[in-house]
């Protein structure tokens, strides 16, 4: 189950038309916002935040950071100061792969090819020295 970010933004410019804006989307969190899985945040005030990544409305979204799924009211908007520190892996957090820590690691690919991309690039590192 995942959502497209690109279709988000068709959205937003078929309701809003030319006053759209999606400058505050910072690319780094798109690939996360696409997978809607659980993340551990560092603020640029040092606190750690976990949740999942979703969207506002409006003819600026932004993405913020969802603390549960039933999450009502006030969340934590992200923006490119925040540093991505975990990934939940289904019991605990881990952290981020390289792949994942990428501002966009799939611009310009398909949902088809992503997982051979992983394959390929858990495979293609370097041997430590």
């Amino acid at each position: 189950m995942s959502r497209s970010y690109r279709e988000m933004v068709e959205r937003g410019r078929r309701q809003h038309g030319a006053k759209f804006d999606e400058s505050a989307l910072a690319p780094k969190w798109r690939y996360w916002y696409e997978q809607q899985r659980r993340i551990k945040v560092r603020t640029p005030y040092g606190e750690e935040i976990t949740g999942t990544v979703s969207s506002t409305t409006g003819w600026r979204p932004s993405f913020m950071l969802m603390r549960r799924s039933n999450a009502m009211g006030s969340s934590d908007l992200l923006d490119s100061r925040d540093q991505l520190v975990g990934v939940w892996d289904g019991r605990q957090y881990r952290a981020p792969l390289p792949h994942e820590m990428a501002a966009n690691p799939y611009r310009g690919t398909d949902r088809r090819k992503r997982s051979t991309l992983i394959h390929v690039k858990a495979h293609t590192r370097s041997k430590p020295r």
